[in-house]
């Protein structure tokens, strides 16, 4: 079914023929099937983590996990789905709803619990189109959000929980990189107090290629190291930011910031590059991608939004409302105390403007 960096998904069942579904049918499972390269002790903590998520709000349930011929194998439950690209370009306004609602359940669930998934992406949240039921899958880079001194931040008092702290900080597990296309500044950055904002980024970035019906957004190379933030890794976030804005969070952050002058300043607008276009929705995808993760919008903050709660009957999918500008909160002027400098040297003025 699937192939990545930690092992290969299978579809299978069980010999017993008498494990049926509510149809009548052999019962479905997705087993991992772990690389055997790879550390116990990062099995034994996606697996602590999903025992303490429990399979609820959209997150997937580890039924059991067994090892043969030295490798581990994890056991979930099967969810049917359609890959993103099936349905990308089809579906309208509502749908996106449907499918970011389910998405923000999960993400608001496992935060509830201090966790970080640190990997949302389309292939990480399987949606079935026809019943809009999603799973948040794959918590192989996943951990518990913890403080300067390596306590939980939620949580402290369970056991569980300090359990996973206790591995985290033995093998000095701290920040795992997912897929840089779906990380924001300060995740590429490699700000040490990372949290569950961190994942709404994640979120939005998915929230915009169905507005835009674009995908990827930022193409990213994942193999180049984070600390080296090159030009690949600035460009896409000037065009859309623009170079006023990512210099302000870069030196929040402790980062110099050197742009070529060429580069738009200012921001651009989502109308000009969404082909679906909604007031509320750009407005909580102003708050999704909020530069700033101290001022990103919370999971469970992002239900309540009115994206979410208003009436969708009647609405085109191409509508032609447009949002209105979204005004940052300016930053505090700040001399510039880093001595880490990040330099372009070649650039693509707008890599959106030839298909959007």
């Amino acid at each position: 079914m699937h192939l990545g960096s930690y092992g290969v998904v299978f579809k299978g069942s069980k010999k017993d023929s008498k494990d049926l579904d509510e149809n009548g049918k052999q019962k479905q499972y997705a087993v991992k099937r772990i690389f055997p390269t790879i550390n116990a002790a990062f099995i034994l903590i996606e697996m602590l983590i999903l025992k303490l998520l429990n399979g609820e709000n959209n997150v997937t349930d580890l039924i059991c996990g067994y090892r043969l011929e030295g490798q581990v194998s994890l056991v979930f439950k099967y969810q049917k789905s359609k890959p993103f690209l099936t349905y990308l370009t089809t579906f309208n306004l509502d749908d996106i709803r449907k499918y970011m609602l389910a998405l923000l359940k999960a993400v608001s669930h496992i935060s509830n619990y201090g966790v970080i998934h640190r990997d949302i992406k389309p292939s990480n949240f399987l949606y079935d189109p026809v019943t809009h039921t999603g799973l948040l899958i794959d918590f192989g880079l996943s951990e518990i959000q913890v403080d300067q001194n390596g306590r939980p931040v939620k949580l402290a008092d369970n056991e569980t929980v300090k359990k996973i702290a206790d591995l985290q900080k033995k093998l000095k597990i701290k920040n795992r990189t997912g897929t840089k296309g779906y990380m924001p500044p300060e995740a590429l950055l490699n700000y040490q107090q990372q949290s569950s904002a961190v994942d709404v980024w994640a979120c939005g970035v998915i929230f915009l290629s169905f507005l835009a019906q674009r995908h990827p957004i930022f193409s990213l190379n994942n193999s180049s190291k984070i600390k080296n933030f090159t030009i690949s890794n600035l460009i896409p976030f000037v065009c859309l930011f623009g170079q006023n804005n990512i210099k302000e969070i870069a030196f929040k952050l402790g980062y110099g910031c050197l742009i070529p002058e060429e580069m738009q300043k200012e921001r651009i607008e989502w109308k000009e590059i969404c082909k679906i276009h909604d007031d509320k929705a750009f407005d909580l995808l102003n708050r999704m991608l909020e530069l700033d993760h101290s001022k990103r919008i919370k999971p469970e903050e992002a239900l309540k939004h009115p994206f979410f709660t208003q009436n969708y009957q009647n609405q085109s999918r191409n509508n032609e409302q447009s949002a209105e500008r979204y005004q940052l909160q300016p930053y505090q002027q700040q001399q510039q105390t880093s001595s880490n400098q990040m330099h372009l040297e070649q650039y693509n003025p707008n890599p959106f403007a030839a298909n959007c």
